[in-house]
């Protein structure tokens, strides 16, 4: 209302502070549902470049490219050469985004954009064409069946053979290495680059800081792209 004091106008608001912060809150929550709605799909296909150059950077898709690996979990050459790129393929294709939407929860405000990477567990990988290996066995003499993504994703420091050992060398499938028998021996994936169902390549190449800043940074001009046009 507006009333006069000493010759000079003045305006006194009457309307309390709880219900101007109440309705900010409501004008706020509006705004980042439509910017949220907008910034998700956009959130899905701009994080496929951190999250492959994430996955690419790990230090075992590196040695899967005529590395360590490659040779003793027996990659043939052309696997070696496709197998990372199909992998990465596989990770960046399961990026999801949903909206929770945003609300007035007493003096704040709850919901926003929830991503998703990778499912916990890993049937996008383990299904796909490139592991298992099928290979002619000389000596079982039958068609083997080599799950070499399985093993280096969930079976960790386990024991996979007994009484055999690696060889390095021009040898093999891969070219690189060969399995040769030796009585007392063993052979699992190197506890530098094997992996559980917490604990593989993938989520340590998610968890790297890098990619969480290289991530986070995505994000943070998506959503500032649509609230500043929303």
């Amino acid at each position: 209302m507006a009333r006069a004091t000493g010759g000079k106008l003045e305006l006194v608001f009457t309307t309390p502070l709880r219900t101007v912060w109440k309705d900010i809150l409501q004008r706020l929550a509006a705004q980042a549902n439509k910017a949220f709605s907008k910034a998700a799909y956009s959130a899905i296909r701009e994080m496929r470049g951190p999250i492959g150059a994430a996955i690419i950077r790990s230090p075992e898709v590196a040695s899967l490219q005529g590395g360590r690996l490659a040779g003793e979990l027996g990659l043939p050459k052309p696997l070696q050469r496709f197998a990372p790129k199909v992998i990465v393929a596989a990770v960046v294709n399961s990026i999801g985004a949903r909206t929770i939407k945003v609300r007035q929860a007493g003096a704040n405000l709850v919901g926003g954009l929830t991503v998703t990477v990778q499912p916990a567990d890993f049937r996008n990988l383990l299904g796909l064409p490139i592991s298992p290996i099928k290979y002619q066995s000389k000596k079982q003499k039958k068609m083997v069946s080599l799950d070499w993504l399985d093993w280096l994703l969930y079976r960790g420091d386990k024991i996979i053979v007994q009484n055999y050992r690696v060889e390095a060398g021009p040898f093999g499938r891969s070219g690189l290495a060969k399995m040769k028998g030796k009585q007392g021996s063993m052979w699992r994936v190197d506890p530098a680059y094997s992996g559980t169902v917490d604990d593989n390549f993938v989520t340590r190449a998610l968890d790297d800081p890098l990619a969480r800043h290289d991530i986070l940074v995505v994000l943070d001009r998506v959503i500032n792209q649509y609230w500043a046009g929303s």
